[in-house]
C-alpha cells in the first residue's frame, strides 16, 4: 500500500498532538487523499482516524514536562541505539510507502531529541530520484524555552536547508508565528498558514460513558490528564464557593492518561453531584453541552471554547519550559474571551 501523504507525529505528554494530526489526515482522506500516520509516542485506547492507515513506531513517553527523561514502553531512558532503530523503521515504512508529501508534525521547532532519528531520513528522502515534499506541521505558538538563542539559529538553518513548507496552524492576522519566533520573517517564503485545526469531534473509536445529565454541567478538562491533577483539586474545592454554578452537575474528565493514584483520589473526594470519567472519548462534543468549562488552555482546548463559546476559565499548562499555552491564553483573555 502506498499513501500520498505520511504524517509523523511524536506525542510525549498528551493528546494534542494526535487530535490535531487525526483532523488533518481525516480531512484529507475526505477528499480523496491517502494518508499515513506514523506515531512515535503511546497511542490512546480508541485512537483510530478515520480512513487513515495509522503505524504505531517503537513507543516512547516523557517522565515529565521537561522531557528531558524519555523512555521506552520498558520504562528504560532512549539511546542512541533506540534513535537509529526508529530512524531503520521510518526508513523501511517510508520506502514501502512512497510518499509525495513528508509532513514532520512540531520537529524541528520541537521534538529536537528526535534529530538523530528524523535527520537521515530527512537526507535520504532528498536522495531520491523524485523526493517527496517536506513540510513542518506546527501550532501558532513556538514555545519560548525550547527554540532561543543558537537554538532558533539551528532551527532556522535546518528548515532552510531540508523544508520546502511550513505549515502554520493559525492566522497571521491574529498571531504570526514571528510574535513568538522572530525568524519567521526570514522564512516566510516556506510559511503556509492553514488557519486553526479544529480537532476531530469523534477523537476514538470508544464508546462514550454515559453522562448523569444531558447539558448544563460545569465541564472539568485537561487535555491527556497526564498534569491535570492540581486542576481537578482545585475544581472540587472551588464547587462549594461558587454562587453561581454550586447546585449544577459538575464532570471532570481525567484523560486517558491520568495517572491511576489521581484517578482513585478524585473518586473518594468527589460529593454528590460530581462526577468522574476517567476518559470520554468525544470530549469535543461535551463543551457545546455545558453551562461553564475549567480547564487548561491546549490549542484543541482553545479552539473548542472559542466554536462553541462557552464562557470558561483556563489555567494554562506551564511547567517545564511550556509558554504556549500561556501566551495564547493570554492574547484571547485580553480579548475577552476567557477568564484566565
Amino acid at each position: 500500500m502506498t499513501a500520498n501523504i505520511v504524517i509523523y507525529v511524536q506525542n510525549l505528554l498528551g493528546v494534542g498532538h494526535l487530535a490535531r494530526v487525526a483532523a488533518i489526515a481525516e480531512t484529507v482522506a475526505d477528499l480523496g487523499g491517502s494518508v499515513a500516520i506514523l506515531c512515535g509516542g503511546v497511542r490512546p485506547a480508541g485512537y483510530a482516524p478515520r480512513g487513515v492507515e495509522y503505524i504505531q513506531l517503537e513507543p516512547c513517553q516523557a517522565d515529565d514536562a521537561s522531557c528531558k527523561s524519555i523512555r521506552d514502553r520498558h520504562g528504560n531512558l532512549i539511546d542512541d541505539a533506540f534513535l537509529e532503530r526508529r530512524s531503520a523503521q521510518l526508513k523501511d515504512i517510508l520506502a514501502r510507502l512512497q510518499p509525495k508529501v513528508f509532513v514532520t508534525e512540531m520537529f524541528p521547532f520541537g521534538r529536537w531529541r528526535f534529530r538523530q532519528e528524523l535527520l537521515p531520513v530527512l537526507d535520504w528522502l532528498r536522495g531520491w530520484e523524485a523526493p517527496p515534499r517536506l513540510a513542518i506541521s506546527v501550532r501558532d505558538v513556538i514555545n519560548q524555552g525550547s527554540v532561543t538563542g543558537e537554538r532558533s539559529q539551528q532551527v532556522a538553518a535546518l528548515i532552510r536547508a531540508q523544508y520546502d513548507h511550513v505549515l502554520v496552524h493559525g492566522d497571521p492576522f491574529f498571531l504570526p508565528l514571528e510574535a513568538t519566533w522572530p525568524p519567521a520573517t526570514e522564512l516566510a517564503d516556506k510559511l503556509i498558514y492553514t488557519g486553526y485545526v479544529m480537532p476531530p469531534g469523534q477523537f476514538s473509536q470508544e464508546q462514550a460513558p454515559a453522562l448523569p445529565v444531558d447539558r448544563d454541567f460545569v465541564l472539568i478538562s485537561a487535555g491527556g490528564g497526564l498534569y491535570g491533577a492540581s486542576l481537578y483539586r482545585a475544581a472540587l474545592a472551588a464547587r462549594p464557593l461558587s454562587q453561581r454554578f454550586s447546585q449544577h452537575h459538575w464532570i471532570i474528565v481525567a484523560g486517558p492518561y491520568c495517572p491511576a493514584h489521581v484517578l482513585a483520589e478524585l473518586h473518594t473526594a468527589a460529593p454528590a453531584g460530581v462526577t468522574i470519567l476517567p476518559q470520554h472519548p468525544h470530549l469535543g462534543t461535551l463543551f457545546p453541552l455545558a453551562a461553564a468549562s475549567i480547564s487548561q488552555a491546549g490549542c484543541n482546548t482553545v479552539l473548542e471554547l472559542l466554536n462553541t463559546r462557552t464562557p470558561a476559565v483556563v489555567v494554562p499548562f506551564d511547567e517545564g519550559k511550556e509558554s504556549e499555552q500561556t501566551d495564547r491564553a493570554r492574547l484571547l483573555a485580553a480579548k475577552g474571551v476567557f477568564t484566565l
